[in-house]
């Protein structure tokens, strides 16, 4: 039998930024803790996620802004129809 701690996620490594926070920043964040991704949050709502591919295909292919783009504007998300779906 495998224990159950084996298959979560250490706790340095769930980390939220509030959905106003600027690519940069984020990406900063992804770098400094050797992390692919965060979790987008709407105070303590988990609204989406940005992944290391978010920002290569919404910013760094489009020419984007990194500083004037938010990470809500770019984070991967499901709709409610989706989320319904997986119910």
């Amino acid at each position: 039998m495998v224990p159950v701690k084996s298959f979560m996620v250490p706790k340095e490594k769930f980390v939220t930024v509030e959905r106003d926070t600027n690519a940069q920043a984020a990406a900063r964040i992804m770098r400094d803790r050797g992390i692919g991704s965060l979790f987008v949050t709407n105070q303590k709502d988990i609204i989406g996620i940005l992944t290391d591919t978010d920002m290569m295909r919404r910013i760094v292919a489009s020419g984007s802004d990194p500083n004037k783009t938010t990470v809500e504007q770019i984070m991967s998300r499901r709709t409610k129809r989706s989320w319904m779906q997986t119910i």
